[in-house]
């Protein structure tokens, strides 16, 4: 009977290393692979970096592309030729006058300021309010 208590102490002890050690392994897989996955998304951001500062300098040397191709003259040939548009005449001139007066007096710009002094008013009544119901709970 001791024999057979002290034999099945050995196999649980056994069994307890045994699930122990599957435990580690399991703890150790689940680490290494989840470090495999970071590699992998850092590995992809690289690449989509590049692929950004590709894309990058591919619309900048766009941009330039146009800013090259766009000149007044072809505009106007353009316009001319395909668009059958003509100069117009001199009695379809508009002429702007530019010499205004830098004074403006806003109505909105008032109304603003008057709403302020209204709004700067009915706090500044809130507060004496406030500082006259603690000083006369102060006084009794």
């Amino acid at each position: 009977m001791e024999i057979e208590k002290k034999n099945e102490k050995k196999i649980f002890n056994k069994m307890k290393a045994v699930i122990l050690l599957m435990l580690v392994f399991t703890a150790l897989f689940v680490i290494i692979y989840r470090y495999g996955e970071m590699i992998n998304l850092n590995y992809d951001i690289t690449s989509m970096n590049n692929e950004l500062r590709e894309k990058t300098a591919l619309n900048s040397s766009l941009y330039a592309e146009l800013d090259r191709a766009c000149n007044i003259n072809d505009i106007r040939i353009t316009a001319e030729t395909k668009l059958d548009m003509n100069k117009p005449r001199p009695d379809q001139h508009v002429y702007i006058d530019l010499n205004l007066n830098d004074e403006y007096a806003s109505q909105e710009k008032e109304d603003f300021y008057s709403k302020i002094q209204v709004l700067f008013d009915k706090v500044k009544y809130t507060v004496e309010n406030v500082i006259d119901i603690f000083m006369g709970s102060k006084k009794d």
